[in-house]
């Protein structure tokens, strides 16, 4: 089972952990909790996943399964506008600061989504050395509590862009919507 949550992991696929023979279980109004607790615990890398608990032998939720799988097949082809996503994200910068490289702080100048399935952001910042690890995981999180992609995981790619490009893409843009309102 691990195996084979770890491959769809790491091709991006969307998730939904299934636990069957759920009737056989003696429960009380702790046990779900104590169960998704234990798979979440032996299958770190799928905290995203949503998990379901079945009976094939029953019928027990089990037409909740393809109901679930629809949610997470549309969740996972979801597209988030970038000037949210930009404006998410400087949030997220502001609220914790970002690791510092050098003795200077590590800048986000533009995030974008560049696919879905699993979505996958690229992040525009000045020093990629350093964003890794529990940055990159509080970024994840921040992206989840505005949009949940439940059931799949999100792909954060970091590029390095200068303060200087990012002054002269501004320009560019600005040259760009004033010939645009000169044509107009």
């Amino acid at each position: 089972d691990m195996k084979i949550a770890s491959l769809v992991h790491e091709r991006g696929r969307p998730l939904i952990i299934v636990v069957n023979k759920w009737d056989a279980i003696q429960k009380d109004h702790l046990t779900v909790r104590a169960f998704e607790e234990m798979i979440h615990d032996t299958l770190r890398f799928t905290r995203y996943a949503p998990v379901l608990f079945v009976s094939a032998l029953t019928g027990q939720r089990c037409p909740s399964i393809l109901k679930k799988a629809k949610e997470v097949l549309g969740t996972s082809q979801a597209r988030v506008k970038t000037s949210d996503l930009n404006r998410l994200l400087s949030h997220a910068f502001s609220r914790r600061s970002a690791p510092v490289y050098h003795g200077e702080p590590i800048k986000l100048f533009f995030a974008t989504q560049v696919e879905v399935s699993p979505p996958t952001f690229v992040l525009f910042v000045n020093h990629t050395q350093k964003l890794a690890g529990s940055y990159e995981r509080y970024l994840k999180n921040s992206l989840r509590k505005e949009y949940p992609f439940v059931g799949t995981d999100i792909k954060l790619i970091f590029r390095k862009r200068t303060e200087k490009a990012h002054r002269s893409m501004d320009d560019a843009d600005e040259e760009e919507s004033e010939a645009e309102q000169a044509e107009e």
